[in-house]
């Protein structure tokens, strides 16, 4: 039953996707046609990957390779190569301490974070990205100043085949496509990448608006 239930959600993940490649089909004759097939294309693999790596982290079988990471070197690598446009970002990294984790995993979990970010929020919001150590954990939290979510759709925010409305899509002044509602497969995954980690995460509200993710992940002292 559970398996169907995967296929099941896959299928209806796919297929907004889908369509609009079938529609991008007709532009392929000009460059801005094949390009914005192209993006379709990433989407999808990423969302195939996503879905992969969640079953495999909560089925126990995908193997963490664990090394030092400091997450402030993390962000700051992440945020060199993402185009998040006139979005202003604040930051306050107060954590150097090394975390022994799985940096492709954590990197993963941060990029979908930003790539969120990017996708639901308008350019003239402000982006906070703070971390802290604070009993045996260290705290990073990612808040935006968009739209926000409603008390009820902030529950089912991790729930990875569950879409949100429009209310968190970014408004078509920015120059990329909006996506039409949001897939909870990038949160989930990052729900149980850092559960794999022994780490939590909480959704909150942002004030006065906005979505905050925190993310606790437990310091390892070696040696």
């Amino acid at each position: 039953e559970g398996q169907q239930m995967l296929l099941a959600g896959v299928s209806h993940e796919l297929r907004t996707p889908l369509a609009r490649m079938r529609l991008q089909m007709a532009l392929l004759e000009s460059e801005e046609g094949a390009e914005s097939l192209n993006d379709e294309i990433t989407e999808m693999d990423a969302l195939v990957e996503m879905l992969l790596l969640s079953s495999q982290l909560q089925s126990g079988s995908f193997e963490i390779h664990s090394t030092p990471v400091v997450l402030k070197d993390l962000v700051f690598d992440i945020l060199a190569e993402m185009d998040l446009e006139e979005r202003y970002i604040s930051l306050k990294l107060e954590s150097t301490v090394p975390l022994i984790v799985d940096p492709l995993l954590l990197r993963r979990v941060i990029w979908n974070l930003f790539s969120n970010i990017a996708k639901y929020t308008p350019n003239d919001c402000t982006i906070l990205i703070a971390s802290k150590e604070n009993e045996g954990f260290v705290v990073l939290q990612i808040s935006d100043t968009g739209a926000g979510v409603s008390e009820e759709d902030l529950v089912r925010l991790l729930d990875p085949f569950w879409k949100m409305d429009n209310s968190r899509s970014r408004s078509n002044a920015s120059t990329h496509q909006a996506s039409q509602g949001g897939w909870g497969v990038g949160l989930s995954f990052v729900k149980h990448a850092i559960e794999a980690h022994k780490g939590t995460v909480v959704l909150s509200h942002n004030q006065p608006s906005g979505l905050t993710v925190t993310l606790r992940l437990p310091i390892v002292r070696v040696g």
